[in-house]
């Protein structure tokens, strides 16, 4: 997850620059960065699309509201929330039309199959060898390379 490190480390130098009180020193930022990257990423799903502006949404509150050098829970308060995806009502079925249903598939996969009928397939007889076959052929294709050169 790159994206969310660069994330993380940028949201954590945009608030180095402001001077903040309790900030870590310069010497200390690199394992802070460590802590925060370990905290926010301890078996949570972070997506890029849906998540990186998130964070930068965060970290700008921070920068505007924070007057002391905040914690990752901080962050993750400041976090707008996700926006709720949309999908399609799951149907509720009764239990009792859930075992007709059932029942009526299993008589369907029990019972005779007497609707298919294939259609009769007819072959009809070609009375020219393989060897006049294949010589249209070529000659068609011979053609074909004539004209597409410019020939005849």
């Amino acid at each position: 997850m790159d994206w969310f490190r660069t994330e993380i480390i940028t949201g954590i130098q945009k608030l180095a620059c402001l001077g903040l009180e309790r900030q870590p020193s310069a010497e200390v930022l690199p394992a802070t960065v460590s802590v925060w990257l370990e905290v926010l990423d301890n078996g949570s799903h972070w997506d890029q699309v849906v998540d990186s502006p998130r964070i930068r949404a965060a970290f700008s509150t921070l920068a505007r509201t924070a007057t002391a050098w905040p914690s990752p829970q901080r962050m993750l308060e400041a976090m707008p929330k996700r926006e709720e995806v949309l999908g399609l009502p799951a149907k509720i079925v009764s239990p009792e039309i859930a075992a007709a249903n059932i029942r009526r598939i299993k008589e369907l996969l029990d019972g005779p199959v007497h609707d298919f009928v294939p259609a009769p397939v007819t072959v009809e007889h070609d009375p020219r060898t393989l060897a006049e076959v294949e010589a249209e052929l070529h000659r068609h294709y011979a053609d074909r390379k004539s004209a597409a050169a410019g020939e005849g």
